[in-house]
């Protein structure tokens, strides 16, 4: 799965331990765009059974590196 979430900076995403995100859905098809609340990991780097996560700055530049998450809990 392709997420992106919008940070205000990098600084803000703490590796390597549970961060409460809302991702926006990348999947193409019907449903593209759904925005989910989650609890998982991120990572600045590709992980095993992780996602793929591309940030997005507030002034709506996206980092040029996708980073990786790894979703632990789905929150209402």
């Amino acid at each position: 799965m392709e997420y992106d979430t919008f940070v205000k900076s990098l600084d803000e995403l703490p590796q390597g331990k549970d961060v409460d995100l809302y991702l926006r859905d990348l999947s193409p098809g019907r449903y593209k765009y759904i925005v989910r609340h989650v609890r998982g990991v991120v990572s600045g780097r590709a992980t095993p059974g992780g996602d793929t996560l591309w940030l997005r700055f507030h002034t709506g530049y996206r980092h040029p590196q996708p980073w990786s998450i790894k979703i632990t809990e789905e929150l209402d």
